[in-house]
């Protein structure tokens, strides 16, 4: 009896087992004709970049803080704790912002200091900052010139791309590489 009650066992955990793959992937042909877009891509940023971050966050992490709220688009950045280089006492901030069938209005500095180094033109931004204890960054909008444009967000620290001091949106994405594009559609 307690063979049996075993092989009963196995036998219904087997066919349990291949019915949950037919549940979750559902079964032979069934797979759509438009796959999903992989995690990074476009698709899947453009969700992820929307919304404003804890910003009581920021001084405790330290790095770039990214994210868009409609056409309008924030990028601050907070000092982070690191060893020195050779260029600089304090971790620095360097990178380009460039934009794909769109023009950038609206521009502002938020805190910068005096010598850091922010410049704009209607089609990309540059900077170095090395911020101080201040979050530091920039504001900028997006005015499309068809019927999707795309961004390119090249950020680094200390001249080296480090995307784990990168933070897109409200639920604080960490991409996997850089530099990133993320096109919008209108």
């Amino acid at each position: 009896m307690v063979k049996t009650a075993k092989k009963t066992t196995i036998f219904i955990l087997l066919l349990l087992a291949m019915t949950a793959c037919d549940t979750v992937l559902g079964p032979p042909g069934s797979e759509s004709d438009f796959p999903a877009p992989p995690p990074g891509s476009p698709g899947f940023l453009d969700r992820l970049i929307e919304g404003q971050p804890n910003l009581n966050v920021i001084h405790l992490r330290g790095g770039y803080y990214v994210w868009k709220t409609g056409n309008s688009w924030h990028v601050r950045i907070s000092r982070i704790e690191g060893p020195p280089t050779p260029y600089s006492r304090e971790p620095f901030f360097t990178g380009g912002i460039f934009l794909d069938n769109g023009v950038i209005l609206d521009f502002s500095r938020i805190k910068t200091k005096p010598f850091d180094d922010v410049r704009h033109s209607m089609k990309d931004i540059s900077f170095r900052i090395e911020p101080g204890n201040n979050i530091e960054g920039f504001d900028f909008k997006v005015k499309p010139t068809g019927f999707r444009y795309c961004i390119t967000l090249d950020l680094r620290v200390n001249d080296g791309m480090t995307p784990k001091y990168v933070y897109l949106g409200r639920s604080m994405y960490i991409p996997d590489t850089l530099p990133i594009t993320v096109c919008f559609y209108e």
